[in-house]
């Protein structure tokens, strides 16, 4: 199996933009399929991607956590921040304080995040930027993106 792995081709950072994730995981699965390996069933891969389609300088990312708690998303929310920030350049990245009903709570629930306001967040449990279950009003919530000038909005939600 180690050649195999050696052989993959891959760069540091990024997704192939070509490869996919096939369904069948066994070779019989495959070969029962009968088709060509183009046309075998598949899902993109996640991960990040060397194309974008934002420019990162014109970028304002809000992050929030909505639902239940999950072990792993302060964790989650922090490879977010650097993902966007080291990865593709994003500097304005917001954490949404309180859920949904953060989009259109007061500007205290709007928090500036960068690698270093997140550097020790893996450690805590629950969520640093908080969460509630409710208050989607989804005119709401969207004006408050509008008003804000979000342009990418990322909602992690913890599972119990």
């Amino acid at each position: 199996m180690a050649p195999l792995l050696e052989s993959r081709q891959t760069t540091e950072h990024y997704v192939d933009e070509t490869n996919r994730v096939l369904l069948d995981d066994t070779l019989g699965g495959v070969i029962g399929r009968g088709l060509p390996v183009d046309q075998l069933p598949g899902l993109e891969p996640c991960g990040p991607r060397r194309k974008i389609f934002f420019d990162p300088s014109k970028t304002r990312a809000a992050i929030v956590t909505c639902g239940g708690l999950c072990p792993g998303l302060n964790t989650v929310l922090r490879e977010l921040v650097v993902g966007l920030h080291e990865l593709y350049g994003v500097r304005d990245v917001f954490g949404v304080a309180a859920g949904y009903r953060g989009f259109y709570g007061a500007d205290e629930d709007h928090v500036r995040l960068d690698p270093v306001a997140v550097d020790e967040w893996h450690k805590k449990g629950g969520t640093v930027l908080k969460t509630t279950r409710g208050g989607f009003d989804l005119n709401k919530i969207v004006d408050g993106i509008v008003a804000r000038g979000y342009t990418q909005v990322r909602a992690s939600s913890g599972i119990l």
